[in-house]
Parts: C-alpha cells; sequence; structure tokens
C-alpha cells in the first residue's frame, strides 16, 4: 500500500525541482537582455522584468543582482552609447564565444559555430529573421539555456522521464562545451574597459549566475585564455547607431531565437 506522506514528499519535491528550474530559467533570460541592444523602452522594460524575477538564489547571486538593481532603478545615461563602445564595430569586448579561444580550440569557428547552431536545430530554435545574429552570441546563448530549462520544467511537469533526461543532458554539454568555456576572458576585457558602466555590474552577475550553475550541477568547463587574434577581414561590420541620425532607433541586433 502507498505511503500517501511519501507521495506528498516526493510531489513536494517534485515541485521544487520544476520552481527551481523555472527560477534559473528567469534569470538567464533576464542576463540576455541586459546584453542586449538598448533600443527605446529597453530600459523600461528590464526594469520590470528585474521587479518580477523571484528572490531565490544564493547569496552570491543576490548579492550582485540587488547591486545591479540600484544602478539600473537609479537610471542609466548614454547606455546606448556605451553599448556601442563597448560590444559593437572595431568592439573592445566581444559578446560572440568564437572570439575567445586556445590550443583547445583545434577546429576553428565553422567547427565551433556548426556546433552551437546543432544544439539550436535539436531543440526546434532558430534565429529570427527580423533580428540575425550568428549562433555563437552571448544573448543567444543564454537565451538558448532559459529555454532549455523551460522545457525540462515542462517535460517534469507531463512526467517525460526520457525528453527530462535528453533536455537536462543538453543543457549540460551546452554550459561545459560553450557557455561556460568563454565568459572569464571576457568578462576580464569587460572589467578591463568598462570601466564605470553598468555593464560591469552586468558581468558581475552573470559571472556569478553561471558559476552557481556550474556548482549546482557539478560542472566544470575548461575556461579559454583569452581572444583570439583579430582577423579584419572577419570585423564585425555593425555601425553605431549613435555615429550618425538614422531616422528610426535600430532594431537590437543580437540575442533572438
Amino acid at each position: 500500500m502507498t505511503d500517501p506522506t511519501q507521495e506528498t514528499m516526493a510531489d513536494d519535491d517534485l515541485t521544487e525541482r520544476m520552481e527551481e528550474l523555472l527560477r534559473t530559467a528567469a534569470m538567464f533570460q533576464l542576463l540576455a537582455m541586459g546584453f542586449a541592444y538598448p533600443a527605446e523602452g529597453h530600459h523600461a522594460t528590464v526594469l520590470e522584468r528585474m521587479r518580477a524575477l523571484p528572490s531565490r538564489f544564493a547569496e552570491e547571486v543576490l548579492m550582485a543582482f540587488h547591486a545591479l538593481r540600484g544602478q539600473w532603478e537609479a537610471g542609466t545615461e548614454h547606455l546606448e552609447e556605451e553599448h556601442c563602445r563597448l560590444f559593437q564595430g572595431r568592439k573592445l569586448v566581444s559578446l560572440h564565444e568564437t572570439s575567445f579561444g586556445d590550443a583547445r580550440r583545434i577546429g576553428g569557428q565553422p567547427v565551433e559555430l556548426s556546433d552551437i547552431s546543432g544544439f539550436y536545430r535539436a531543440f526546434g530554435m532558430q534565429l529570427t529573421e527580423s533580428n540575425p545574429d550568428m549562433p555563437d552570441h552571448l544573448c543567444t546563448e543564454l537565451e538558448f539555456y532559459s529555454l532549455l530549462m523551460v522545457k525540462q520544467a515542462y517535460a517534469m511537469d507531463q512526467e517525460w522521464a526520457e525528453e527530462e533526461a535528453i533536455t537536462a543532458d543538453a543543457s549540460g554539454k551546452f554550459l561545459e562545451l560553450h557557455l561556460g568555456r568563454w565568459l572569464t576572458p571576457m568578462l576580464a576585457l569587460l572589467r578591463e574597459h568598462g570601466g564605470e558602466s553598468v555593464y560591469v555590474a552586468w558581468g558581475d552577475l552573470l559571472e556569478r549566475v553561471v558559476n552557481e550553475e556550474c556548482r549546482r550541477r557539478a560542472i566544470t568547463p575548461q575556461p579559454f585564455s583569452g581572444p583570439v587574434p583579430l582577423d579584419d577581414m572577419q570585423e564585425d561590420q555593425f555601425t553605431c547607431p549613435m555615429a550618425t541620425t538614422p531616422p528610426e532607433a535600430p532594431e537590437p541586433p543580437p540575442g533572438n531565437l
């Protein structure tokens, strides 16, 4: 005979695990928004998402989040110019994974991009035509990880054990082989060039969130040593919209699946 108490405990444990996945998804989605191009209305939209974010995170994550939120609520001047200065054109800080590497990256950019795209295709994800960008962009990778958390939570709710296991395995591999490998050198550049920019606070939160996720999942990515040499023929041709006076604000280039 089944013990009702044990059933209740099992249900409570399942609910907690699902809520944890959804909290993680919300945080990664917020981070993707934070590094996206700050088009008109961006500041208010991000602030609204911040205020709706669940508060049950590790202490170090919450400390970084509250520091960032304080800066964001105080207002951010010249956000567009700062995004352009750091991340666009002849960027000081690349938000693309394949801008970083070392001897472990034997196959080069085409192989890495193909592998990342393979993850997306396996879960039915594709970049939108309205905001196309390389699949290795930070915002796209963060959104993908967020969506995998949602998919895993849904599989749990539906009691789809195989689908849950596949999704969990894919997110772990993506964290270990891609997202977790290049943030260390990218964040070092951001801190070097970011000055008092609010993007340094976004970087601090990103680092703590990813580190906590790796700790929780017992994953140890092998970080790249630094940026790969710049190839001027491959240089990003994006022109900062603040350099001219366009008739309309540009769509944010990165981040949508």
